[in-house]
Order: C-alpha cells, then sequence, then structure tokens
C-alpha cells in the first residue's frame, strides 16, 4: 500500500489539480496555509518552527543539535519509540523530521480518511514529545563520536553553512558543551523556541481550509504563549541576529587549500526576485567552470565560486579571480527582451515545483508565496547587483596551514577568523 500510494505518478497526479493556497491564522497565533486537493484521499502536513541558535545557553553548545535529534528519535505522547514507528505505519502514515541551523520542521503524511488521526500524531510528536535521559546519553555519545570522524575540516563546513543560513558562523557541540547538557535544559530550550509565533502549518490535500482550521485548533490550539516561564518569543517567524554581518573565512589546518566564495540571496531581496534571476544565472554559470548554483537548506539559492590555491601561493589572488568573476556577472544586466523571457522561466519552475510536494509544503511553510511580480530589466539588475554585492560575499578557506594574518586575504575588508571549536 505504501509503495502505491506515495509513488511518483500518484503525487502527479494529484498535484496537477492542487488548488490555490489559502493563508489564515489560528486562534493562538499559529499561521496556517492550505492548499486544497479532492483528486485523491492523500494528505500531507509540514509544521516548521524558526529560532535562532543565539538562544542557546552558553557554555552548552550542541544544545540545539541534541534535541533535534531527541525529537527526531524518541517517542511522542503515550508511545515510545517503536510503538509510534509501529502505530504510524499500521495507519498508513509516513513521519519524517528535519533540522538544520534555526530551523525544526515535522512532515507527516497520512490518508485523508484518517485526517483527524494525521493532525492528532503531528500534535503529539510536536507538541508532546518524550524526553528521557537514556536518549540523552545515546545522543551525547553519538554526537562526540561524529565531531571526531568530521575533523576540523567537517565541523568547518557546518559553521560556515551556518553562517550562510544565519548571517553569522554558528557554534559547533562540543565535548565540553555536550557533558553539561541536562533533561532540564534540553525541555526548557524547546518550551522556548516551539512557539506558534515561529511557526507555520502548511497542510496539503483532500479537505477544505474550514476542515484545516478546525482540526488545527482542535490539536494544536493548546499550543500557545506562555508555554516556558519568562519566554517571550519575538514576533517575527524568523529571529534575525544582532550580530553585524562581515565576510566570514574560516581556516582548518589539514588538507588542500580551497578557496570559495558563497553568495546567498540576501534576506533583503524578496525571493521572486531571487527566482526570476535564478535562470539567468544558471545560463551564465555554464560558460563559467568555477561557478555554480545551489539551494540552501532554508530553499534561497546561492551563487558559488571555487578556486584550488597553488602550493606555495598567495590565497589573495584566488580570491582576487573569485571576486572579478563575481563582478563580472554583476555587470552582466539583463537585457529588456530578457525580463519577459526570465519571467516566464520562472513560473515554469513554480509550476515543476507544484510537482514535488514536500518542497512544495517547505516553500509555503517559510514564506508567503505571492503572484511573481513583473519586474523590469532595471529592477532586475539593480536586484542582481545587490545579490552580488561585496557586503554579500561569504569566504571559506579550507586546508590552510599558514595563520590567519599570513594567508594574505587581509585586502578583502571586514574578516572575522573562526577555527573549529572557538
Amino acid at each position: 500500500m505504501k509503495s502505491l500510494l506515495w509513488s511518483t505518478p500518484f503525487l502527479a497526479s494529484i498535484l496537477a489539480a492542487a488548488g490555490p493556497a489559502s493563508f489564515q491564522v489560528l486562534p493562538g497565533g499559529l499561521p496556517l496555509v492550505v492548499v486544497e486537493n479532492h483528486e485523491r484521499p492523500y494528505l500531507e502536513l509540514r509544521l516548521e518552527v524558526h529560532w535562532s541558535p543565539e538562544e542557546e545557553p552558553p557554555g552548552k553548545d550542541g544544545l540545539s543539535t541534541v534535541l533535534g535529534r531527541m525529537l527526531e528519535s524518541g517517542g511522542a505522547g503515550p508511545f515510545g519509540p517503536r510503538a509510534l514507528r509501529r502505530a504510524l505505519e499500521s495507519r498508513g502514515m509516513e513521519l519524517r523530521f528535519e533540522g538544520s541551523p534555526g530551523t525544526f520542521a515535522w512532515i507527516l503524511r497520512g490518508p485523508s480518511t484518517a485526517q483527524e488521526m494525521v493532525f492528532e500524531f503531528l500534535a503529539h510528536v510536536a507538541l508532546r514529545p518524550r524526553l528521557d535521559g537514556s536518549l540523552l546519553e545515546a545522543h551525547r555519545t553519538g554526537l562526540a563520536r561524529e565531531l571526531l570522524s568530521m575533523g576540523l575540516e567537517g565541523q568547518a563546513q557546518d559553521r560556515f553553512l551556518g553562517g550562510l543560513l544565519l548571517g553569522y558562523p554558528t557554534a559547533q557541540p562540543t565535548e565540553g558543551g555536550l557533558s553539561r547538557i541536562s533533561l532540564e535544559d534540553l525541555e526548557q530550550f524547546r518550551r522556548q523556541v516551539l512557539h506558534p509565533r515561529r511557526a507555520r502549518l502548511a497542510v496539503f490535500g483532500d479537505l477544505s481550509p474550514a476542515q484545516a482550521r478546525q482540526l488545527g485548533q482542535l490539536h494544536l490550539g493548546v499550543w500557545g504563549p506562555g508555554d516556558a516561564p519568562g519566554a517571550s518569543p519575538p514576533a517575527e517567524r524568523r529571529p534575525r541576529s544582532r550580530r553585524p554581518v562581515g565576510a566570514f573565512t574560516v581556516v582548518t589546518s589539514a588538507g588542500a587549500p580551497d578557496l570559495t566564495l558563497s553568495l546567498p540571496l540576501p534576506h533583503s531581496l524578496p525571493p521572486d526576485a531571487g527566482e526570476i534571476l535564478r535562470p539567468l544565472l544558471e545560463r551564465r554559470c555554464r560558460a563559467i567552470p568555477e561557478a555554480r548554483l545551489r539551494d540552501l537548506p532554508d530553499g534561497r539559492p546561492c551563487l558559488e565560486f571555487r578556486a584550488r590555491v597553488a602550493p606555495g601561493g598567495n590565497a589573495m589572488e584566488s580570491a582576487r579571480r573569485l571576486a572579478a568573476l563575481a563582478d563580472g556577472l554583476a555587470r552582466e544586466l539583463p537585457a529588456p527582451s530578457e525580463a519577459s523571457e526570465l519571467f516566464r522561466l520562472a513560473g515554469a519552475a513554480r509550476a515543476a515545483l507544484a510537482l514535488h510536494p514536500s518542497a512544495y509544503l517547505a516553500r509555503l511553510a517559510r514564506e508567503d508565496w505571492e503572484p511573481l511580480r513583473t519586474y523590469s530589466s532595471g529592477e532586475l539588475g539593480e536586484a542582481l547587483r545587490t545579490w552580488l554585492a561585496p557586503d554579500s560575499r561569504r569566504w571559506l578557506l579550507t586546508g590552510a596551514p599558514l595563520p590567519p594574518a599570513k594567508c594574505g586575504l587581509e585586502e578583502l575588508g571586514p574578516i572575522q577568523w573562526v577555527k573549529p571549536g572557538d
């Protein structure tokens, strides 16, 4: 049954008849977006919560990582871990958890004939997780082993990714920080960050917006402010760092020297500007071997340039070459005749995304998916310059055995040197 229910032809057939998204807010403050479709008895829910790693208590680096793993592998409500898996499978449901710096997400699929049970299980796993000491010790030990196996370069890559997502390098779990984490710490942090004003519930399938609202209020309505003593969550769903944003260079001490220039779509630009510019950059990157366009875990496109630093060479020479490539792309502004074509390609990409329900719901859970705006070529050119501007650039240097002061990168401007374990 499972292979038939979640097969690609099945999903494509029901998504082809998907209606427009309906937005509303539950009385407790939880935003709800519903895409109604009655072609098949299918239902998928995605509950996504956004928070800031800066909220972790000092001296307990890795607290959010441990919590994410416990939310993924632990039990919920009246069910232990194994009992929860059996209960879901016996009802034809499938549960997945996703965690990245600043985000927790629960994805639950099931038959719409059991829609109330689908909402009930989502409430169990998201609001009533079972955190126990044995599970904490297992994840504490497992993370310590992973840190050893990752090595310095792997840890540096993780920190750099956190910088792309949040605007600053995230703290890595440390053996000392892991040893100081208690169940009380995990529970307090969970109650602090899992708040409806930081979340959004996206629903796709065989139910109406009114039914989704009723079931959401029934099972998630108890989730409201005041869950944690003294907690005062911000009104915005995506807490932003107050740390100054600059060019971050992460230096490791092993491997061949490699330099990466990353330019994530700035949060200051509307997402649809990135959608429209994406096919333009994809086309131009084909002629640049050092360039590629990829998606970050939060869905934003990120333009990257990579270069190998020659043995004994100055890393600044490679940095200048990559910066020149970015400058060149920023000067190649779209022609007036290209604007309408880019708009058409972005619309086609949206239609293609609708054929992938999980990606579709992830997009709806992250932001208001407004209709594509019609940009002039001048507006697109200004957005492109903003995207590729020097203050949007993030630098990652791996395998640099020299001290930071001798790497020759001081000309790049404001640099925060970060070593794994700092």
